[in-house]
């Protein structure tokens, strides 16, 4: 299914796919080593001129006409340097019941759907991460609420116990939610949403976040296109004035030509302002 499916095609049969991943890498920086002998930047290929792994995972998929599912186990530089300690090695596991036609609902840990790129490097146009990613949420714990209203329309609303993280820190959840519209087999596109206070409940002071996320996918047999744009804003959090709203900008183009079966080449720019951090 990918990171950014946000549902699973389903047929009468039910169906248990078992499956396995590894990604190794070599990686050499001009930056120092300064998280625990990572980069600075560690979402990917996180160590310097070593060899690594990114990930080894183990995945089970279960599909029914009612009933489906997800577990992800893995291990490596990705689940060190990005999960939680807590539940270092649970990169996903949620169940889902259909509840009437077309309607689902689901809980658990779930892989993150912002963004048009992935920790996954296979599911990505390159193996590496835009620094626009590196700021998104990589994963999430809660329910979704999924409502297929037709082959090209796709509806969302789901709520996380926190932007980044499985256990919240807080008494508030993030609320978000998620349109997914493929006008044709070629093009999809796909706005995400998130508001909710990140604050811990000790800090008088709240600071409320939001999070809009767009993208659209153009691919072909030989092509494959992707634009993205992200514009967030926190409240209470401007380094000026720690009364107003601190906002950050993101953007991001990436494509594909597949010049061979073989063979291809890409490129990639991106946009990226935070200054308030």
């Amino acid at each position: 299914e990918g990171k950014k499916g946000l549902h699973a095609s389903h047929d009468e049969t039910a169906k248990l796919i078992i499956g396995g991943y590894v990604s190794t890498y070599f990686g050499i920086y001009d930056d120092e080593t300064v998280n625990n002998g990572f980069v600075q930047i560690p979402t990917m290929a996180a160590r310097n001129k070593e060899f690594g792994i990114n990930t080894a995972l183990v995945s089970m998929k279960y599909s029914a006409k009612n009933l489906r599912g997800n577990l992800g186990i893995h291990y490596g530089d990705i689940a060190t340097t990005v999960w939680p300690t807590q539940y270092n090695m649970i990169q996903e596991a949620n169940a889902g019941v259909k509840l009437v036609k077309k309607l689902w609902l689901d809980a658990g840990f779930f892989k993150s759907h912002i963004g048009v790129e992935s920790t996954e490097p296979r599911e990505n146009i390159t193996s590496s991460m835009a620094m626009a990613d590196n700021f998104e949420p990589y994963f999430f714990a809660g329910a979704k609420l999924t409502y297929e209203v037709s082959d090209q329309l796709l509806l969302q609303v789901n709520s996380f116990n926190s932007y980044a993280t499985f256990v919240d820190n807080n008494k508030n959840k993030l609320i978000g939610t998620s349109i997914v519209y493929s006008p044709t087999s070629k093009i999809s596109m796909t706005y995400n949403f998130l508001t909710g206070t990140e604050t811990p409940d000790s800090v008088k002071t709240k600071q409320v976040r939001n999070y809009n996320n767009f993208y659209i996918t153009y691919s072909s047999n030989k092509f494959l296109l992707a634009l993205e744009a992200n514009y967030g804003w926190q409240t209470n959090s401007s380094k000026k004035d720690s009364t107003k709203n601190a906002e950050m900008f993101s953007g991001l183009m990436v494509g594909k030509y597949q010049a061979l079966p073989q063979f291809a080449v890409y490129a990639r720019q991106e946009y990226f302002s935070d200054y308030d951090q």
